[in-house]
């Protein structure tokens, strides 16, 4: 294990294809960190008047792919920056009322709400374009949602979007229509917060919910598994797959709401923890795997992230 220094606190952690490079977001800085020697670079200096809000790796290594929120107007753009000098290559405002821009896991789409249509965006990373909006269509009993709490399938097509004491519902985006709705079981129905995530694989769909972890087959809506934390768990930041999808990596803090926010790790086919190495930190603030699942990257909430050798 070797630990690195940031600026400020670690937003994004990021792993080049070739798991040789590691990218890292503080104080809107952009660095990269050779993992052999340990030596870092400043790619993008810290800029005030926007904040980059996640950030990822094209598959050929060559470009970062990040959303940028701006810091004096509800603006948001995706900038195509170069991996090595860290230029801006493309930038593409988003509607101007867009919101909620997130990144898919393999940054290839990002998606997002439009408050003023009522639709989902979706920006093609590969295509270089922006979709056409498709209206969602909610079922009858369901009127509202948190947009905010959504997850986009690998195939970019289907959408899963939660509400609070409603469950969770799954959107064919070419058509806007639900096409399937998880509402767990009648006694521990299903009440989904800030984080989901679909599998590499897009089999199941990883749900939290009044700080239980569940497990779908969301395909046939079957509940997998669900593992309880016992009430202890507060908030969720982060939910992350190794490339294998054999484990998920999580950053949640526990209660009450001032004890610190530390990375577990669970088992996707049983549900159950998995030890791995601590890195002592008070407190995590995210995490992430390389793509060749050797290695895996935890961030703390103050200025410090550490590298370890993944074990499976």
């Amino acid at each position: 294990m070797w630990f690195g220094k940031a600026t400020g606190v670690v937003e994004e952690l990021a792993f080049a294809p070739d798991s040789r490079t590691l990218y890292t977001v503080a104080g809107n800085q952009i660095d990269a960190w050779d993992l052999a020697t340990h030596a870092n670079r400043v790619l993008v200096p810290p800029d005030r008047s926007e904040r980059v809000a996640e950030l990822r790796v094209a598959p050929d290594g060559r470009h970062l792919r990040t959303c940028a929120a701006s810091s004096y107007s509800r603006e948001v753009a995706f900038l195509l920056r170069d991996a090595e000098t860290g230029e801006v290559v493309s930038r593409t405002a988003a509607p101007e009322h867009f919101s909620a821009g997130r990144l898919a896991a393999d940054g290839r789409y990002a998606w997002g709400f439009d408050d003023s249509t009522k639709g989902w965006w979706r920006w093609d990373w590969k295509a270089s374009k922006l979709l056409p909006p498709v209206p969602w269509r909610w079922p009858n009993d369901l009127r509202t949602a948190n947009q905010w709490n959504s997850a986009l399938h690998p195939d970019g097509r289907t959408l899963a979007v939660g509400e609070r004491g409603e469950g969770v519902v799954l959107f064919d985006l070419d058509t806007g229509a639900a096409i399937k709705r998880l509402a767990g079981s009648e006694e521990r129905p299903l009440a989904p917060e800030k984080q989901m995530a679909f599998t590499p694989g897009g089999d199941k769909l990883f749900v939290f919910s009044d700080g239980d972890l569940v497990a779908f087959d969301w395909r046939s809506a079957r509940g997998l598994w669900s593992y309880t934390s016992g009430g202890r768990t507060g908030y969720v930041r982060e939910l992350v797959f190794h490339p294998s999808g054999a484990l998920v990596a999580y950053i949640a803090g526990v209660a009450p709401k001032n004890w610190p926010s530390v990375a577990w790790f669970t088992d996707v086919t049983t549900g159950e923890p998995r030890s791995m190495p601590h890195p002592g930190f008070k407190g995590a603030s995210c995490v992430a795997f390389s793509p060749d699942g050797l290695t895996c990257a935890v961030a703390s909430t103050e200025t410090q992230f550490a590298v370890f050798d993944v074990d499976l």
